[in-house]
């Protein structure tokens, strides 16, 4: 698609010099879509991964709200790791947008599989927003199987609402 036109402009006649424009064309990330989650590892019963929201779209819009009063609709990236019946995992974001949300689901990459399991409190958690800070869920898996890690936000179109993330994934059995 294309062409652009870009314009620079100042707020008035004397802000004037000199300036560099940078353009980089980027792709939005390949785990944008629960179906193709990012596995994680645990290496040692640790993983850190990072990844970002930029560039996304919201999968499942007006349909995922994790219990709060408004659905998020920001782009969402997912992960997934294998767990085990019983053990307790610590899964931390720390982000560099406002509002960000962690939620840990299990079953079916559906919005109304996602939109209950979160909802329930049993095989799903949520967590936020996180407000570039750095929280925490603590989930004890309820059964042995595949689970996934979701970043995600309230807003599609606040300028904050995507953006830079680090999830680090730690198992204590």
């Amino acid at each position: 698609p294309g062409p652009f036109l870009i314009a620079v402009d100042s707020t008035s006649q004397s802000n004037i010099g000199d300036f560099t424009l940078t353009v980089e064309e980027l792709d939005p990330p390949a785990n944008q879509a629960c179906s193709a989650a990012t596995p994680i590892t645990l290496t040692g019963g640790k993983a850190t991964v990072t990844g970002t929201t930029a560039f996304g779209t919201d999968e499942f819009p007006g349909v995922v709200n994790c219990g709060k009063s408004s659905a998020f609709d920001g782009p969402q990236a997912y992960y997934s790791f294998n767990a085990t019946a019983g053990s307790n995992y610590w899964i931390q974001l720390s982000s560099t947008f406002d509002d960000a949300y962690l939620y840990v689901f299990g079953g079916a990459c559906t919005g109304s599989n996602i939109q209950t399991s979160c909802s329930s409190g049993t095989t799903g958690t949520v967590l936020g927003p996180v407000d570039t800070g750095r929280k925490a869920i603590y989930l004890t898996a309820p059964a042995t199987g595949t689970y996934i890690v979701a970043v995600d936000s309230a807003l599609s179109s606040a300028r904050d609402e995507f953006g830079d993330f680090t999830i680090d994934v730690e198992e204590f059995t």
